[in-house]
């Protein structure tokens, strides 16, 4: 159980800007990976895709910048991809069925869809 686990005594009840929960179906549980702290350069998570690498992607949705963030194991964050471009937010970020491609939108207009290729072996 991770840092922010149901048992422990940080409970996330205090000032956060995201939190990101995993639900376990087969054991019907739901257990607190990650909280990310106010004002955090991962301000705001959602969008979020369990990847078949060992790592999830959460789109950030802050009124600053914007981030592809990764999620490992751990619920340890890292930063996957950044949105030098524009102040647009990332969007619906999922791999293709063979785990290869990375897609994610970039809310427009015009908007715009991007593939990302690992490899994914090492990313992390």
């Amino acid at each position: 159980h991770g840092p922010y686990s149901l048992e422990s005594k940080n409970r996330s009840s205090g000032e956060h800007s995201g939190q990101i929960w995993k639900y376990d179906p087969y054991d019907q549980t739901i257990q607190l990976v990650s909280l990310i702290p106010t004002g955090s350069v991962f301000d705001e998570p959602d969008n979020i895709t369990d990847g078949p690498h060992g790592f999830a992607i959460a789109c950030t949705d802050s009124s600053k910048d914007q981030w592809l963030v990764g999620i490992d194991q751990d619920g340890e964050l890292f930063p996957f991809g950044y949105n030098a471009l524009n102040n647009r937010e990332f969007a619906g970020a999922t791999f293709s069925p063979s785990g290869d491609t990375l897609f994610v939108n970039l809310q427009g207009p015009p908007g715009t869809t991007f593939a990302i290729w690992g490899p994914w072996k090492d990313f992390r």
